[in-house]
């Protein structure tokens, strides 16, 4: 799928997505998909265990990873952050800052979960 260059990131920064739902780059194009209870549970507790585990990092969701890819700033659903670079006023984190990120994904997702979002 080829898409225009910074298309997907002037969607992102116009529409307003409710929390409830995630905008996904997948096959038949921009799509908006519901996040189940399931997998922000998931999110939490893995975000937990990051605050439990890492002391002097912090666990971050609910953020843009920058510098966006083939005009696309993934959002994954948690990461570490050393404590002394969170800002929380801001909603982008550079990704040179974080160790790894995190992406829950589910069987109904698996297809467009690890095939169509771009490595970071």
């Amino acid at each position: 799928m080829t898409i225009a260059d910074g298309w997907v990131e002037l969607v992102q920064n116009r529409i307003d997505v409710p929390r409830s739902a995630r905008l996904r780059l997948t096959e038949n194009g921009l799509t908006s998909v519901p996040v189940t209870q399931a997998h922000t549970t998931t999110a939490r507790r893995i975000q937990n265990q990051i605050e439990a585990g890492l002391p002097g990092w912090a666990a971050v969701g609910e953020f843009s990873l920058v510098p966006p890819r083939e005009g696309y700033k993934p959002e994954p659903d948690g990461a570490a952050l050393p404590l002394d670079q969170v800002h929380p006023g801001e909603s982008e984190i550079n990704e040179a800052l974080l160790p790894f990120v995190v992406e829950v994904v589910s069987p109904e997702s698996k297809n467009r979960g690890f095939d169509t979002k771009p490595s970071h």
